[in-house]
C-alpha cells in the first residue's frame, strides 16, 4: 500500500515545485532567505534556483505569474553576468525599478546593483564620482602619450638603420 502526502517542506530543493506540479502537493521552503543572502559570490550557480524555489514557495508570493516570475529570474541572471547576459539589461532594470524596497532587499545586494549599473544601487562616495569623472581626461592624455611614444621610438629605429 502507498502511502500519500499531504505535504512537503524543505530548504532549497528544486524537488519542491515538480511536487507541487506533479503531485499537487502543497510546499513551504525555509530558510531560502537567509541563503540568498549568504550565496557568495553573487554568481553562485544555486543562485537562479534558490530564487526560484524561495519565489514560488513564499506565503503571499507576488510572483503569482510566470510574466513575473521570468522578469526577477531575468533581473538576477543579469546581476550574476552582466556582461554575458548584457541582452537582458532593460528588462532587469525595468523589474528593480518597479520591485519594492523589500522585494529589492530580498534578491539583490546594493553594492551588486550598483555593479551592474541598476537602479536601487548603494549610493557612490563623492570623492569616488570624482575621480571616475576626472579618469576620461586622463586615458586620452596616455593614449596620446603612448601614441607619441611610438612614434619617437619608430623614428628612432628607423635612422638606426640608416634609412
Amino acid at each position: 500500500m502507498r502511502g500519500h502526502a499531504i505535504g512537503a517542506v524543505a530548504g532549497f530543493s528544486t524537488a519542491l515545485p515538480t511536487l507541487a506540479a506533479t503531485l499537487d502537493v502543497p510546499t513551504r521552503a525555509v530558510g531560502n532567505d537567509v541563503l540568498l543572502h549568504r550565496l557568495d559570490p553573487y554568481e553562485n550557480s544555486n543562485r537562479i534556483p534558490v530564487t526560484l524555489v524561495d519565489a514560488l514557495n513564499r506565503p503571499r508570493s507576488p510572483y503569482g505569474t510566470s510574466a513575473h516570475l521570468q522578469q526577477l529570474l531575468d533581473a538576477v541572471a543579469y546581476c550574476m553576468q552582466p556582461v554575458q547576459m548584457a541582452h537582458l539589461r532593460s528588462r532587469a532594470a525595468e523589474f528593480v525599478a518597479q520591485a519594492p524596497e523589500s522585494e529589492r532587499r530580498r534578491y539583490f545586494d546594493p553594492a551588486i546593483l550598483t555593479s551592474a549599473g541598476l537602479p536601487g544601487g548603494a549610493p557612490v562616495p563623492l570623492g569616488r564620482a570624482l575621480l571616475d569623472l576626472a579618469a576620461g581626461p586622463r586615458r586620452s592624455r596616455d593614449l596620446r602619450d603612448t601614441y607619441r611614444a611610438g612614434v619617437r621610438r619608430f623614428g628612432r629605429a628607423w635612422r638606426a638603420f640608416g634609412a
